[in-house]
């Protein structure tokens, strides 16, 4: 009957030809008409006596010998085994099924990927990934305006990586410099920050606006988001938060920096709240791309 089928693509053909070589007692490397890709593709006997590929090696076209072969005629017999012709590529067009598998250089996907079980990555991926998760916090509470927060003045205005267990930590850390945060990696960064404010003893009132600044020559600062909140408490102590976020796109790791600012003005009496158990001024940086 006629085949049916697809026309099957040209992947194979037949080994080539032995070769043979006369052995002079002093040479041991010797050019083989095709190229072999490992030492077990061929099989090689000097002297009528099949050689241990452990005697000898082959790279591309050279045969080399651990030991230069006796002199004689012909006395060098080399058989091609087998060798690859060519990879075969899966249609482009038809699904790819596979127990397991071991991708050893770029795995390049351009569509939807479902994944029905673990997915291992023993490097750093690329693309848009959450790669890093840190958190941050304020240790203790203040009266005065923060320019930055965490910049040690005063004592209680200082900063701490949250060490409470469960907390979710991911990548290299950032570093902070008195406030200054950098960031370990280029790419896109989510910046958050809230701040826990109250009243101090003798008021009812308090208000607060805290800003996210940042500088792209790690020299002058610019504000890049703000939010504020005001309080008013008729028998207790006013007690408040403000969450400020934004979207940062980091290309420079030397120069691209932010810091935390907060402004009391006409609100003396708001004071500041942190903690080392608890974050209630905290700040965190998550990076989910790149840049």
């Amino acid at each position: 009957m006629p085949y049916l089928g697809n026309i099957s693509a040209n992947r194979f053909a037949s080994t080539p030809a032995t070769k043979r070589f006369n052995g002079d007692g002093s040479t041991t490397n010797f050019t083989l008409d095709t190229a072999a890709t490992a030492d077990q593709e061929i099989l090689v006997s000097v002297d009528g006596v099949i050689q241990d590929s452990a005697n000898y090696s082959v790279s591309g076209t050279t045969l080399s010998f651990d030991s230069a072969p006796s002199s004689g005629t012909n006395n060098i017999f080399v058989n091609y085994i087998a060798r690859p012709i060519a990879t075969v590529g899966h249609p482009s067009t038809s699904n790819l099924q596979a127990a397991a598998g071991t991708f050893t250089s770029t795995l390049d996907v351009t569509g939807n990927t479902t994944l029905s079980g673990n997915l291992t990555l023993t490097g750093t991926p690329t693309g848009n990934f959450i790669t890093h998760i840190d958190q941050y916090r304020i240790t203790g509470d203040f009266d005065t305006d923060a320019n930055p927060l965490g910049s040690g003045t005063p004592s209680a205005n200082t900063i701490e990586r949250n060490d409470t267990t469960g907390v979710a930590l991911l990548g290299t850390a950032m570093t902070n410099s008195s406030g200054i945060f950098s960031f370990p990696t280029t790419g896109l960064w989510r910046v958050e920050t809230s701040v826990y404010y109250k009243a101090d003893a003798n008021s009812n009132d308090a208000g607060l606006k805290t800003s996210i600044q940042l500088t792209t020559d790690n020299s002058n600062f610019n504000q890049v988001a703000q939010g504020s909140g005001n309080s008013h408490n008729t028998s207790l102590a006013a007690e408040d938060s403000v969450y400020v976020s934004i979207y940062l796109d980091i290309t420079n790791t030397s120069t691209h920096k932010v810091k935390f600012t907060t402004d009391t003005t006409g609100n003396a009496n708001t004071q500041i709240l942190g903690d080392t158990d608890i974050s209630q001024t905290w700040f965190c940086f998550t990076r989910f791309g790149d840049t």
